[in-house]
């Protein structure tokens, strides 16, 4: 995992060189490397990546001159990076909101399923739970008592989380899902049904429900994924 970072900074050691219309696509895959960074090696490994890379957000989405998928998804990667890095403590610039997501729906269906998940999950971890819905294509469903356990079904909980979100349920209503996701989430990757940083975007969801600190994510994930490695 070190030499992943160490490649990145060596790869992008001129960002402060690059023409304005390059910008963006500067940022394509930077938040899968750094999700990984931060949840296997910690903190620490990921912040000269984040430091290199954060300044330049405004300009990168700036930079966004059309809607068209390849540019949308490249905004999906760029406010991804914004979040991870908030969770590690920077704080996230202005103009980072869903916003640039919603012109990617006309083209969801060019998605692979597990893009339009993640898009949604990142979506909900922005309050976003209308453009969350639409990315998988879902009615707003309402749930009448909480869900102890959703049993890999993806769809559903997104579908869940969304309401949860928009009827104002209290933290306890997502505490179990959270926990049932965090022990599963190595296999949603092995199953290729998750990327790295849908970890992070439910972790902003559950934070954001319990007013925790959302500086203290990053640390927190990494502490879980060692205790729940050594637990085997």
């Amino acid at each position: 995992m070190p030499g992943l970072i160490e490649a990145q900074l060596s790869n992008l050691a001129d960002i402060a060189d690059r023409e304005t219309d390059v910008l963006a696509g500067t940022f394509a895959g930077v938040d899968m490397v750094l999700a990984r960074a931060i949840l296997c090696c910690g903190n620490a490994e990921a912040r000269p990546l984040i430091l290199l890379m954060h300044p330049f957000v405004p300009n990168a989405l700036a930079a966004l001159d059309s809607f068209e998928l390849e540019h949308t998804q490249t905004a999906k990667r760029i406010l991804s990076f914004a979040l991870l890095a908030q969770c590690t403590g920077v704080p996230r610039p202005e103009a980072s909101d869903s916003a640039p997501l919603k012109p990617l729906l006309p083209a969801r269906a060019e998605l692979s399923a597990k893009q339009q998940r993640s898009v949604a999950l990142l979506a909900l971890a922005m309050h976003d739970t209308a453009t969350a819905r639409a990315f998988i294509d879902a009615e707003p469903a309402t749930y009448a008592q909480p869900v102890l356990s959703l049993e890999f079904n993806l769809y559903e909980l997104i579908r869940y989380l969304a309401d949860a979100l928009d009827q104002q349920r209290p933290a306890d209503w997502i505490e179990p899902a959270w926990l049932e996701y965090l022990e599963e989430f190595p296999l949603h990757l092995a199953s290729d049904a998750a990327e790295w940083p849908d970890l992070f975007y439910f972790a902003r969801i559950l934070a954001n429900v319990r007013g925790d600190k959302v500086s203290d994510i990053a640390d927190d994930l990494h502490a879980r994924v060692q205790l729940l490695e050594k637990q085997g």
